[in-house]
């Protein structure tokens, strides 16, 4: 329902913990789009939930109103996947305040600011000091400000230290991907580079190419033009 929250969820998996000891992966919120919109999926705080599984090494979770992870800490987790049309300050500032000495894999749908996404400046914390020392793949996926984004990754040193950057489903274009390629000798130490679902021109794509790595372009969008003015979605939004 979009008018109910996710605590009693949470805590009747959290009491459940004793039946299963090593559970290993999560998803919490699997809900299709036929079933609820993304950004009408009310949340909660996921921290219980982790804390009561400390053999668990991959977590997703959809839908951010709501979200929370209070005081994270958790020494086995290898993945979080943080799925959502608009992810809001809150959630990201518990994310990189976390303690998790293991991550190597971390996936957030920023989205889009109609529906809570913040401004790219608000991934600092993240892009300049790194606090997951053993992080290789970075998804910031699914964000109406990729291009502005592309603009302060460039600087960041956390491109020297990853191995797989994803920058898909959103609603990149050739401005971006300009402001990206400034840092194409970085790029080039990457093992892979995904930029699917993008608004790329036919030279565009050329470029991202001539980086020599693999880069998925698959997925290639068209803007709407509506009374001159042109719009690029972002895959998931409401």
């Amino acid at each position: 329902m979009y008018d109910s929250s996710s605590p009693f969820v949470v805590s009747r998996l959290s009491d459940a913990k004793m039946r299963l000891p090593h559970l290993r992966a999560l998803f919490f919120g699997d809900i299709l789009r036929e079933e609820h919109e993304i950004s009408w999926i009310n949340q909660s705080d996921m921290s219980p939930l982790l804390n009561a599984y400390p053999e668990l090494q991959h977590f997703r979770v959809r839908g951010a109103t709501g979200l929370r992870f209070t005081d994270l800490s958790h020494d086995n987790l290898i993945s979080l996947i943080v799925e959502s049309g608009g992810l809001p300050e809150d959630p990201l500032r518990d994310v990189f305040a976390a303690k998790l000495p293991n991550l190597e894999h971390l996936e957030l749908w920023l989205g889009d600011s109609n529906y809570g996404a913040v401004p790219p400046s608000f991934l600092t914390p993240l892009l300049t000091n790194n606090p997951f020392p053993k992080l290789r793949t970075l998804g910031l996926r699914n964000y109406e400000f990729i291009d502005m984004l592309c603009e302060s990754l460039i600087q960041a040193p956390i491109l020297d230290e990853i191995r797989v950057l994803d920058l898909s489903n959103g609603n990149l274009s050739d401005a971006g991907l300009d402001e990206l390629l400034a840092a194409s000798e970085k790029l080039k130490k990457l093992e892979r580079l995904d930029l699917h679902h993008h608004y790329l021109s036919d030279e565009g794509m050329r470029q991202a190419q001539s980086l020599g790595i693999p880069v998925d372009l698959s997925g290639r969008q068209v803007a709407e033009i509506d009374d001159g003015n042109e719009y690029r979605g972002i895959l998931a939004s409401e």
